[in-house]
């Protein structure tokens, strides 16, 4: 059986407040949480993990600590620029 799990990307940064929302990396909270996610998904997942992310900066940072402990390159995300914004009906349009 397949299964997804959906995470949000991790606590972002306002250090910087001309950046765009788009733009805005995630601060220290937010490096040590995804990278816990990451240890999570190594107990649960065995195989077949694929991760899909937006293309804002701190998704795809998340993206890329997640991998770390799974030991995965970065070439497993796959950039999805619809999922920026997504809400839930173009996010279950897009998981169909």
């Amino acid at each position: 059986m397949k299964s997804i799990a959906l995470i949000r990307h991790a606590k972002s940064s306002w250090r910087d407040a001309s950046l765009q929302d788009f733009d805005r990396p995630f601060n220290r909270r937010g490096r040590i949480n995804a990278a816990m996610m990451g240890e999570r998904l190594l107990k649960q997942h065995e195989s077949g993990l694929k991760i899909y992310s937006s293309p804002a900066m701190r998704a795809r940072e998340t993206a890329s600590l997640i991998l770390q402990p799974l030991g995965m390159l970065e070439d497993k995300i796959e950039i999805i620029p619809s999922l920026y914004t997504v809400n839930y009906e173009g996010l279950l349009v897009w998981l169909r």
